[in-house]
């Protein structure tokens, strides 16, 4: 008996250094988070932007027709497109402006090349019309989406 040697288990395996394997998914899973969290920082910056606030305020605006007086969808709109106006080009060359030098200028910085002094004579009109006045709502989607789309194209 002696001779008999007690039987010891092998020797704990080491986790270092990794296979192969594992930097492979380290790596994956690594760019993963950052790609991530480049897009949520991309969305909270989105988020706090001026064309965040003008676009949902237009989608309001546009769900509101059918609510609202419009009258009242107008004159937000006009206040919209001042707010607008006023982000893309210097406060100077455009919060002065009223009536047709307004519309044309509209029309001049449009990216879009809607023709503002055309179809934006609403605009104007919605001054000196009664409260209780009905309009055309197709007329009024067409302005507010020639709004969300100056807005998408800055």
């Amino acid at each position: 008996m002696e001779e008999l040697k007690d039987i010891q288990g092998l020797d704990q395996i080491s986790n270092l250094p990794l296979a192969i394997g594992w930097w492979i998914i380290i790596g994956l899973a690594s760019i993963a988070l950052l790609v991530g969290l480049f897009f949520l920082y991309k969305r909270y910056v989105y988020r706090n932007s001026w064309q965040f606030k003008a676009y949902s305020q237009l989608q309001n605006l546009e769900q509101e027709l059918e609510d609202n007086p419009h009258k009242k969808v107008l004159q937000d709109l006009s206040v919209e497109l001042k707010h607008i106006a006023m982000q893309t080009q210097t406060r100077e060359a455009c919060a002065g402006l009223s009536g047709r030098l307004w519309l044309q200028w509209l029309k001049d910085h449009d990216p879009q090349s809607f023709d503002w002094t055309a179809q934006g004579q609403l605009l104007l009109q919605y001054q000196y019309m009664p409260g209780t006045t009905d309009y055309d709502v197709a007329d009024l989607r067409k302005l507010i989406t020639a709004a969300k789309a100056w807005v998408n194209k800055c």
